[in-house]
């Protein structure tokens, strides 16, 4: 009888979905012009950075400064 109860419980851990963490995305920080003086911020999103030499749109949300070095 005790074996069955275990059983049971264990059936109905496994049933309950599992919640996802959402993720949070970096922004672009004014810092990172500062170091890098030919980085702006771009007008796609607020996840996205401008290099004025390449002149092109990248995104820093998921290294931050890490996407721009």
């Amino acid at each position: 009888m005790a074996d069955s109860k275990i059983e049971l419980d264990a059936e109905t851990d496994d049933d309950e979905p599992k919640k996802k963490k959402q993720k949070v995305l970096q922004k672009y920080l004014p810092g990172y012009q500062m170091k890098y003086p030919v980085i702006r911020w771009s007008s796609v999103s607020y996840n996205h950075a401008y290099c004025t030499v390449c002149r092109y749109a990248f995104c820093v949300g998921h290294g931050g400064i890490g996407d721009v070095e």
